[in-house]
């Protein structure tokens, strides 16, 4: 899924990882992509037919953020204002505000809890 039909005008992308197929925490179908950028987070999640889900994050509604380390993959969880809805088990959304975006590269999940904390600061 190409990103950059999300991106406002001179938006940039900083960190964007995909969820892992085969690794703990990821999704054997339509794997999401949690995409940050200089000013939000962009959380696709594709849906059967070619359709997807689109979650927009802005980094002054991020509370806190927390990294959660797995043998072969990670996971990023944020609590932010206004995240009360979602749909699967992968990415649990909370009625208290919390996300969390399973599967991904360890190394692409620091960059983008560095990025959120950078913005909030």
């Amino acid at each position: 899924m190409d990103v950059k039909q999300y991106l406002e005008e001179g938006e940039q992308v900083v960190a964007e990882a995909r969820q892992s197929r085969f690794r703990a925490g990821g999704r054997p179908f339509f794997p999401e992509t949690v995409v940050a950028t200089d000013r939000r987070l962009i959380i696709i999640q594709p849906l059967p037919f070619g359709r997807a889900d689109v979650f927009f994050v802005w980094y002054r509604s991020i509370s806190a953020v927390r990294l959660k380390r797995g043998l072969f993959s990670c996971a990023v969880e944020f609590e932010a204002m206004g995240v009360s809805h979602g749909a699967e088990a992968k990415k649990e959304w909370g009625e208290a505000g919390v996300a969390e975006i399973t599967g991904i590269p360890c190394d692409v999940a620091r960059k983008i809890i560095e990025v959120i904390q950078k913005a909030s600061s």
